[in-house]
């Protein structure tokens, strides 16, 4: 089995895993090329993207909004190929409580992300 093989034939909480850890590790490269579909569509309320330009793109975005930090992953749930996340962050423009991203996987890859979150000031 190649490598390629052996990620494809992932199930959704692994490629959830693996994705945030990569993150956690600030490992933006890795995650793409290992768990984001080439064609995968995102969205927000800012944006549709799409594809590895479109998640580079997205993360940028994150970072402009709130720079600097760590995130806290509150809850990860996962049911047959979708999953959810819950998340908070503290960063010097403020303070994220209502983060939560859900996700499409297929084939070992998210093929559909949205992302939603609010800074709050202060």
């Amino acid at each position: 089995m190649t490598d390629e093989d052996a990620l494809g034939a992932r199930s959704p909480r692994e490629v959830l895993e693996d994705h945030l850890a990569l993150r956690r590790a600030n490992n933006l490269d890795d995650d793409i090329r290992r768990n984001y579909d080439p064609d995968v569509i995102l969205l927000s309320l800012t944006a549709a993207r799409r594809g590895h330009a479109g998640v580079r793109a997205m993360a940028a975005e994150l970072q402009s909004d709130c720079a600097g930090t760590d995130y806290e992953y509150d809850e990860v749930l996962v049911n047959d190929d979708v999953g959810m996340l819950v998340w908070s962050a503290r960063c010097p423009q403020g303070t994220i409580t209502d983060g939560t991203d859900s996700y499409v996987v297929r084939d070992g890859r998210i093929a559909v992300q949205t992302v939603h979150y609010h800074v709050r000031k202060g």
